[in-house]
């Protein structure tokens, strides 16, 4: 693991930490981070009604030893006090070995389907929980918490979505509002595609620093979707580019040969979607149908209508993501040889 990876990690378990801190607290309890109980320095230490519970969070998918190894502590450290243990997991395997930890350990686990069952009704919580995960959750089954503890789930929101049409209206297409564009454009990817893709960087230069893309992406583990799954399988890529362009006018052939460049097969990067107010011209579309056909290299625009259709479609709970396949299929049957 190198360097960057390992600060990503280390910001990623904070996150997750931060998350079940926030559980705690928007149910009443008196939160304090890394106290030291018995032999452990434990994540979190939440108290409520004279009760106090000592808290581990474990994001990623270790094995089942180390697990093991977490939850003998947890329980040995409490063992004869008055503190109630729980292990909090954020892995796609948590269901498989959850039993068997209550059935081992005097211990209460907390796995993914708790966790999404207690932000359902919170679409802000749930963003910021399915955010934190290398896979999707959606074939996760939503589970109520099975011991009993003061932690309820949230109540359902009234508003039902975050006016992102309104407000990719009131953003004016120039150079002038290029950063406010691009803020916008990754709020709504987040808010689009958050179950499907990770990552998340942006600004990245490209290795000889003279070009910058805007935002990179990784399609998260074991996605059942169409469209990722043939991004993953025919087209040899693990991560997406986005590229934003607030142009007034359809951008052109030279924005698609320089967003070209910086896809790579040996990578695991050969797919790019940009964002842009009016669509791309027909120098444009031409250059598109050149590069897929002779690199192998997929270039997918969105325009303002697209990107609407899309926010409308989630909103109403439609298949969104069928714009994407809608595209990739004209791209594919009008390739000329």
């Amino acid at each position: 693991m190198d360097k960057k990876d390992y600060i990503e990690m280390i910001q990623m378990s904070q996150k997750a930490d931060e998350f079940v801190e926030q559980l705690f607290l928007d149910n009443g309890y008196t939160v304090q981070r890394e106290i030291r109980v018995g032999k452990i320095t434990t994540d979190i230490f939440a108290e409520k009604d004279e009760k106090k519970y000592v808290v581990e969070v474990k994001r990623g998918d270790l094995d089942t030893s180390k697990i093991n190894g977490i939850a003998n502590m947890l329980d040995e450290c409490t063992k004869g006090t008055n503190y109630i243990p729980i292990l909090v997991l954020f892995s796609r395997r948590s269901y498989m070995i959850k039993d068997r930890l209550v059935d081992n350990y005097n211990i209460n686990v907390i796995d993914i389907s708790n966790l999404l069952y207690l932000v359902s009704n919170n679409q802000k919580m749930k963003d910021r929980l399915i955010n934190l995960l290398d896979f999707s959750t959606e074939s996760i089954m939503e589970k109520e918490l099975y011991f009993n503890i003061d932690l309820k789930q949230y109540k359902k929101c009234k508003e039902s979505n975050y006016g992102y049409i309104e407000k990719l209206e009131t953003i004016i297409a120039g150079k002038k509002n290029a950063q406010q564009y691009e803020k916008f454009c990754v709020d709504i990817l987040k808010y689009l595609f958050n179950d499907t893709l990770s990552l998340w960087e942006e600004q990245q230069k490209s290795n000889d620093d003279l070009f910058r893309f805007d935002l990179i992406c990784k399609i998260k583990n074991n996605i059942n979707n169409e469209f990722f799954n043939t991004i993953e399988n025919y087209f040899s890529s693990k991560y997406i580019i986005f590229e934003f362009k607030n142009y007034i006018d359809k951008i052109t052939q030279k924005e698609v040969y320089t967003t070209e460049k910086y896809l790579y097969k040996t990578a695991l990067r050969t797919v790019a979607i940009l964002l842009t107010r009016n669509g791309v011209d027909k120098n444009g579309i031409k250059a598109m149908k050149g590069t897929l056909r002779e690199n192998g290299k997929l270039i997918i625009v969105l325009d303002d209508r697209d990107i609407k259709q899309m926010i409308y479609a989630k909103e109403h709970g439609e298949d969104y993501i069928q714009i994407l396949i809608n595209k990739l299929d004209k791209m594919l049957v009008s390739l000329e040889k």
